[in-house]
């Protein structure tokens, strides 16, 4: 065997892999399968070995197959480190452009859904926090809003920047949004930890949102369905309902097959009942306030709208708004007034608080549409 050990000795290129296939068909039933070997075996060639080894489940102990496979998920995960650092090439550049960072960031986004592909193929063999996935969401997620909060805006026909355009086109390449919907689908409401939730539904918005062919494969691969149901089951779930809300504004974005879409799965009434839920949190009003004003577009889903008592939540949102301007306005403190310390044990950060102060402008704006297309459809 020490011959077939070599061709796994590093991460294989695509010969490599064909050798590796060749391995697996010959191996006689007795052999004893060899430690580097079941680092570097993709997930299908383990349904390959799978295959023609019945009993290998019985040859090599789950937990001995769960080490193995974790170290598998932490090498592969290192390979992402590129994603932290990456310094991205603008337009400006082009002329002098060195393709070293690009090349960093094709290898690292490509790592990045091979390990969303393995613990997405073997759920059961993945550690239970996830750990190599959520360390490569959580640069992902760092990367995609280097320059943006996905939070809603008018559309001023600016294009994306020139590395926005690099990110999405490889992470096409690599399947990237196919692989974190099956993400999502492989593991149930009570085994995937919020957190990475949170980091693939924001990751996906920002891929799809303007991208037509992005939103036809999330909504093809089941991916709707899957995120609504996370929502549906956790409704008191502050961040995931903020992160959903993302996920939906993006796709609702200049797209009527996709509002007509996510209108026949109910995503206007996981809208409203986050409205209802946190009608103080900036980000998921500003998200569904946007979400719903883009679906009202389409006038065949106005009545759903309403069915599910979207008029009055918005009309109840005005009312707020105003009131808080009015009590604002009213109300300014002296510079001889006491001012509340700042509390070091909240939760939030500055950079979202920052972003809440961004959202309010934009919810009364896209409100007041709202409430013009009901009307104007003849919802009152």
């Amino acid at each position: 065997c020490s011959s077939d050990l070599k061709l796994f000795s590093s991460e294989p290129t695509r010969p490599g892999l064909c050798a590796a296939m060749r391995v697996l068909t010959t191996w006689e039933q007795g052999d004893v399968l060899g430690y580097h070997v079941c680092i570097l075996l993709s997930p299908e060639e383990w349904c390959s070995l799978r295959t023609s080894h019945r009993c290998l489940a019985r040859r090599l102990h789950f937990d001995e197959m769960r080490r193995i496979f974790a170290h598998r998920l932490q090498a592969r995960a290192s390979l992402t480190a590129g994603l932290g650092d990456v310094a991205l090439p603008e337009e400006q550049a082009l002329d002098s452009l060195d393709p070293l960072p690009v090349l960093t960031l094709a290898s690292a986004v490509g790592a990045a859904a091979e390990v969303v592909q393995d613990a997405a193929a073997y759920p059961q063999l993945s550690p239970p926090d996830l750990g190599p996935v959520q360390q490569v969401l959580r640069r992902l997620h760092n990367l995609v809003l280097r320059d943006r909060q996905l939070m809603p805006r008018e559309r001023r026909g600016r294009r994306s920047s020139l590395a926005r355009r690099l990110l999405r086109h490889f992470a096409a390449q690599g399947s990237l949004i196919n692989r974190l919907v099956a993400l999502l689908r492989a593991f149930g409401l009570q085994t995937l930890p919020s957190g990475i939730f949170v980091h693939t539904c924001e990751v996906i918005a920002s891929l799809i949102h303007n991208v037509k062919e992005s939103k036809r494969s999330f909504l093809c691969t089941g991916g709707l369905g899957a995120m609504l149901a996370f929502l549906r089951e956790r409704p008191q779930d502050e961040g995931m309902q903020a992160a959903g809300m993302a996920t939906l504004l993006a796709l609702s974005a200049r797209s009527v097959p996709s509002i007509r879409t996510m209108a026949d799965a109910g995503a206007h009434e996981v809208a409203a009942a986050a409205l209802k839920q946190f009608p103080f949190n900036a980000r998921i009003v500003a998200r569904a306030a946007g979400l719903l004003a883009n679906m009202s577009n389409v006038p065949c889903v106005c009545p759903a709208l309403h069915e599910c008592g979207v008029l009055a939540l918005a009309r109840k949102i005005l009312a707020q708004d105003e009131e808080g301007s009015e009590a604002s306005d009213s109300r300014s403190p002296s510079p001889e007034e006491d001012q509340p310390e700042e509390d070091l044990t909240s939760s939030r950060s500055s950079g979202e608080a920052s972003v809440d102060a961004e959202a309010t402008p934009f919810v009364r704006d896209f409100v007041q549409y709202l409430l013009t297309n009901l009307e104007e459809h003849g919802v009152r």
